[in-house]
């Protein structure tokens, strides 16, 4: 490392010796090389640079004390450089203009080698494992985890999930995705058991999110939470003991959320926050603090639902301090709390 480079310092008068503006790390795995003076080649040299206790480890001065050292395994080591490749995403990358203002000849598109490599690693890349094809059934294989089918899906799959107990987080940030439980012949649902130490039975973010036929229970935080999302439908689910909400859409819209029975969390058991268009119909809320929550929520209908031994049945409110500012038009029918 060149210690005497000024950094800052060399452009403002008030500017720190020796500091560097931090870009994004976004299409990281596309900027080669690396460190503010081009000195690293590869990832693999970053992540081994900071390893070995990064500019302290070379000499550098006015660092900061907790820049030091750190011990990965080899697996580690690898799985931090792929997850740095997986941030690749040139989904808004600008078409290169056939002609500029100053008639200067345009230069081309520059191939850059790293793509192939981050579309093998990024599960929504463009890889070989990634090849368009038509929506399928993938069904959960004995023995394996339900993300192990996620993590193979593409838009428009459904993930079929056989009867049984699952002890797992399940990660969906694709869009267009269904998860679907098979209930056994009694009509029982399959089971996400956190086991009192996983956070959420299910995590989703993409658009057209589906989720039924599945019981989550044990859970620290949320039976099934779906942020900024367009297209949410949950329909017969069980949450029982998973934290502070059974199902939450949050900053969603177009929420359909049916036949849902949740007792025992400690805040609501259905409820949409910052969402518009949401509508939650047939299902039974008990035994938890507030039944039926929703919060700065424009166009929401509460309908033929039961809300019993819960402080609050049903709650219709608005908070100044988030970023949605409204909530109105909500029609609350046919319930009884």
């Amino acid at each position: 490392m060149e210690s005497d480079d000024p950094g800052r310092a060399g452009v403002a008068d008030d500017g720190v010796a020796g500091a560097f503006k931090v870009p994004s790390l976004r299409n990281i795995a596309l900027s080669a090389p690396y460190m503010h003076n081009g000195s690293l080649a590869t990832l693999d040299d970053v992540v081994t640079f900071y390893e070995e206790g990064g500019g302290h480890a070379n000499g550098a001065e006015n660092l900061d004390v907790f820049v030091n050292g750190f011990d990965l395994t080899d697996q580690e080591h690898e799985d931090l450089v792929a997850f740095l490749y997986a941030l690749t995403d040139e989904s808004a990358l600008p078409d290169v203009p056939a002609a500029v203002p100053s008639g200067l000849a345009v230069v081309g598109h520059i191939d850059n080698p790293q793509r192939a490599i981050a579309a093998g690693i990024n599960t929504g890349g463009t890889g070989a494992a990634n090849v368009a094809r038509e929506p399928m059934t993938i069904t959960v294989e004995p023995g394996a985890t339900i993300q192990s089918a996620v993590d193979m899906a593409q838009p428009g799959d459904t993930i079929a999930i056989p009867y049984g107990t699952y002890h797992e987080r399940v990660v969906v940030d694709l869009s267009d995705i269904t998860l679907q439980g098979i209930p056994n012949e009694a009509g029982d649902y399959p089971v996400l058991d956190g086991q009192g130490v996983l956070s959420e039975g299910v995590i989703a973010s993409g658009n057209n999110f589906t989720v039924g036929l599945l019981k989550t229970i044990n859970y620290t935080d949320n039976g099934v939470l779906v942020e900024g999302a367009n297209g949410v439908h949950f329909h017969d689910l069980i949450a029982e003991n998973v934290g502070t909400y059974g199902v939450y859409p949050v900053k969603s819209t177009n929420v359909l959320i049916e036949r849902v029975e949740v007792t025992g969390v400690d805040d609501a058991g259905i409820y949409a926050g910052q969402c518009e268009n949401v509508i939650v119909r047939d299902s039974v809320v008990y035994g938890n603090v507030i039944g039926i929550e929703l919060e700065n929520t424009y166009n929401g209908e509460i309908i033929n639902n039961h809300a019993y031994d819960n402080s609050v049945g049903i709650f219709v409110v608005i908070l100044p301090q988030l970023t949605s500012k409204i909530s109105s038009n909500t029609l609350v029918s046919g319930n009884v709390a």
